[in-house]
C-alpha cells in the first residue's frame, strides 16, 4: 500500500484497488461465518 505513496504524488486508483483486494477475503471469510460469530459473541457475554 506504501509503494502507491510517493513523496509529491499519490496512485489513488491502484491504492483503492490494493485496498478492496486485501478486504474482500476478509468480508467473504466473516459472511461465511457471522453466525458462528455472533453465537460466539453472545455465549460470551451471557458467560459474564
Amino acid at each position: 500500500m506504501a509503494d502507491f505513496a510517493g513523496q509529491y504524488f499519490t496512485y489513488y486508483g491502484p491504492q483503492m484497488a490494493a485496498s478492496l483486494v486485501s478486504i474482500v477475503p476478509v468480508l467473504v471469510l466473516f459472511l461465511f461465518a457471522q453466525k458462528n460469530i455472533i453465537q460466539g459473541v453472545a455465549a460470551a457475554v451471557l458467560k459474564g
